[in-house]
């Protein structure tokens, strides 16, 4: 019986076999699963009592002695074992991690009542607790469930136990992780967070000295240079309209999964700051993040910085080889800007290694298996350049299992003065020269009628150009240097939304703009004004795709 099949029904039933069992009567196996049946026959010829009310609780010494011999799997599964307690927020949900004999080394729960399988030193072998996820785990080396009288002892019949064994790098079984909640608050999420909290505890447990170190000493300081740490969490991201609330809302409850992300939205949003919160809330948080900007990549040597390359691969190798970006984030995550920017060859390299976790260097001939999370960033409509084909759908849908949408200022104009004021304040703290500023009420009024086509980036920029600028204690609308669009019609916004946004961030761009809105469209007035050659206006005007009539005031016109 799979997890997601859980139900009232089974639940009876289950219960009503267990009953069947206890009292030597037949039992219906076609609802028993096997390894719970031959467990359930092994308690009862160890003559362990089905109704009683403890498990076998170790003395203090022999659990103190089980904790020293634990002491690396303790020390690499603390971080996440509070991220993965915080993160089953619900009534009655317990984590529990054991040693390789099933002891009790770390308990958590919520809720007043504290089930025996939580108390430290608690022997959850199947002599102490009888059948349960933690017995099966420990046998079979795998993931395993036991849902509600599925267990031996009665004293569980009301939950399911989900665990997750933790594996040392030659795969030997050093502990298990276990979470168990009521059978009516189960979500299939509980299982994927288990299985993800033993591999990164696994991974962490392997390499106790730390990933940066090794590769310092292996690559001479260079994956230092391209490791990134992550300096961000989701306090950093500021603001509070329903949009941007629902983006982080999204963001942490995928932070706790290894699923690939997409994260959309215009430039300047912040989808950079994002990928470093989910990654600090990550069970890989300890892990290296590296960020790989797909559209800044030499496109002759693409290739290589991806996957890395063996001394003597091309000309100009360096010597010894190199370890490419995804190596370098093992056992992190990576962060993939700009990914509709990777041309199409590199594109099916990079959907092999998603497939396959594994990586060759560039004239190698040997493959290493890389534990890496996947973050990817673009501005871009994917499914655009999929039906242009320029760029694969198997690797869109690859990369898609969850879409994360960044709102821009313009679908989020609430944060906007959060934003502005929050820049200004970090403006002041690091100033040489402490000078106190603040807005002026048509200064505010000015950031909300802007555009903002640079988003949160540019809107940081105003913010600073306006406060190292500025003379007075009040930073005034003109400080902002800032100019609102003119009011279109239906037909003139047709025009208007062919402008690239990148267009809207040029200094000429703007003052082009500018001028014509001041001049009412009248583009010879424009000409003298900027005491330009008319073919050269024209010519700019053609550059940048800008139409005079977009800036004619109509009413202004009588």
């Amino acid at each position: 019986m799979k997890p997601h099949s859980f139900s009232l029904k089974y639940w009876n039933d289950i219960l009503c076999e267990w009953t069947h069992f206890i009292h030597n009567e037949p039992v219906d196996q076609t609802i028993i699963r096997k390894k719970i049946f031959d467990s359930w026959k092994r308690c009862r010829s160890q003559g362990l009592n089905p109704y009683q009310k403890y498990n076998k609780i170790l003395k203090h010494s022999e659990w103190e002695d089980a904790q020293k011999k634990s002491a690396p799997l303790i020390k690499a599964a603390k971080d996440y074992l509070e991220i993965i307690y915080t993160n089953l927020g619900v009534q009655e949900n317990s984590l529990i991690l054991t040693d390789h004999n099933g002891v009790v080394l770390r308990a958590f729960s919520y809720g007043d009542s504290k089930r025996p399988s939580t108390y430290l030193g608690n022997q959850t072998d199947e002599k102490g607790s009888g059948t349960g996820s933690v017995t099966l785990c420990l046998a079979s080396g795998e993931p395993e469930h036991v849902f509600g009288a599925e267990h031996y002892l009665q004293i569980f019949h009301n939950y399911v136990f989900f665990s997750a064994p933790i594996l040392d790098k030659y795969k030997k079984l050093v502990g298990v992780l276990c979470i168990s909640q009521p059978c009516t608050n189960y979500h299939p999420y509980t299982e994927a967070l288990v299985k993800v909290g033993a591999a990164a505890i696994s991974y962490r447990y392997d390499k106790a000295s730390s990933h940066s170190a090794k590769l310092h000493s292996s690559h001479s300081g260079e994956a230092s240079a391209s490791h990134t740490a992550p300096l961000h969490t989701f306090s950093d991201i500021k603001g509070s309209s329903p949009a941007l609330e629902q983006a982080k809302s999204i963001a942490r409850r995928v932070a706790c999964t290894d699923a690939p992300v997409l994260i959309t939205g215009e430039s300047g949003v912040g989808k950079e700051l994002f990928a470093h919160a989910i990654h600090n809330a990550s069970l890989r948080q300890s892990g290296p993040f590296v960020i790989i900007n797909c559209g800044a990549l030499n496109r002759e040597f693409i290739n290589a910085e991806l996957f890395g390359y063996v001394e003597g691969a091309f000309t100009g190798a360096i010597r010894g080889g190199k370890p490419g970006k995804l190596e370098l984030a093992d056992g992190g995550t990576i962060f993939l800007d700009e990914i509709g920017e990777l041309p199409l060859d590199c594109q099916s390299s990079l959907l092999r290694f998603l497939q396959e976790h594994e990586i060759s260097r560039l004239g190698g001939i040997t493959t290493r298996h890389v534990d890496v999370r996947i973050l990817a960033a673009t501005n871009k409509n994917l499914l655009t350049d999929v039906s242009r084909g320029i760029f694969r759908n198997d690797l869109y849908y690859r990369i898609s299992a969850i879409t994360l949408h960044i709102p821009s200022l313009r679908e989020s104009p609430e944060n906007i003065h959060t934003l502005a004021e929050n820049f200004l304040q970090v403006c002041i703290k690091n100033s040489h020269i402490v000078k106190r500023r603040y807005f002026s009420s048509d200064a505010l009024a000015k950031l909300n009628e802007y555009h903002w086509p640079g988003n949160i980036r540019e809107l940081k920029n105003t913010v600073e150009r306006a406060y190292c600028l500025s003379t007075e204690l009040k930073i005034t609308a003109e400080d902002l240097g800032l100019f609102p669009l003119p009011a279109m019609s239906a037909t003139q916004h047709q025009d208007a939304i062919h402008i690239d946004e990148n267009i809207w961030r040029n200094r000429e761009f703007q003052i082009l703009c500018q001028c014509l809105s001041e001049c009412n469209g009248n583009v010879s007035k424009a000409i003298r004004r900027l005491n330009m050659p008319r073919s050269t206006f024209y010519a700019k005007l053609k550059k940048y795709g800008l139409k005079s009539y977009m800036y004619c005031n109509k009413t202004t016109q009588t």
